[in-house]
């Protein structure tokens, strides 16, 4: 999307499979270094962003045996600790991207709303969210979330929902996945919501 351009909703039909090629698609030649806030194993930022040849990768997560991970397989400079309380210290126009790749949904939405914020400060070109299409926690999610057992588990809490318009409002383009995107995940299952997922981008000046 230009510069300037009314942001916009539209389904583009992403799968699980294809979601990368979406990311991709935005990607433009010339982007220098990523910051992944709550990057978990870094698999899914890895390839999403795999073909960008961006430089220094960066990944922020609150549990170590997931960045250990990563470490381990991916080209990564790991930091461990609370994304919100690491983007505070940061320095602003570090990189040229910075992404939430389910990510957002973990934290409250006034953490969310301040880790936007920092996010828009930090990156220089280019912002990269991917998250749920949610109204709200179902009685089903909730359960399953309370009774997840140790910090691992419990650090993949859903704790806020997110539409579509939201981001169009705040100047991101947004792309929907294929319908029933999440209807097949275990997590997922037997919850009735969400269903779709979306991609929003952020191109800053």
């Amino acid at each position: 999307m230009e510069l300037g351009a009314k942001p916009m909703i539209k389904r583009t039909g992403f799968t699980p499979d294809t979601a990368y090629l979406r990311v991709r698609a935005h990607l433009e030649p010339g982007l220098s270094g990523l910051l992944a806030l709550g990057c978990g194993d870094f698999q899914q930022e890895q390839s999403m962003f795999d073909y960008a040849q961006m430089g220094t990768l960066i990944g922020v997560d609150a549990h170590k045996p997931s960045l250990d991970k990563a470490l381990a397989h991916y080209k990564v400079q790991p930091v461990c600790g609370d994304m919100l309380a690491i983007a505070k210290n940061l320095p602003s126009k570090m990189v040229d991207v910075v992404c939430l790749i389910d990510a957002i949904e973990h934290v409250t939405k006034s953490d969310a709303y301040k880790l936007l914020h920092h996010c828009e400060r930090i990156a220089r070109r280019l912002i990269v969210i991917f998250t749920p299409v949610q109204l709200r926690l179902t009685p089903g999610a909730i359960q399953r979330q309370q009774e997840m057992g140790d910090a691992g588990e419990a650090l993949n809490c859903h704790l806020s929902t997110w539409t579509p318009e939201y981001f169009s409002d705040r100047g991101y383009e947004v792309e929907l996945s294929r319908e029933a995107y999440h209807r097949k995940t275990n997590y997922w299952q037997g919850m009735g919501d969400p269903a779709d997922a979306m991609l929003c981008f952020k191109y800053l000046k």
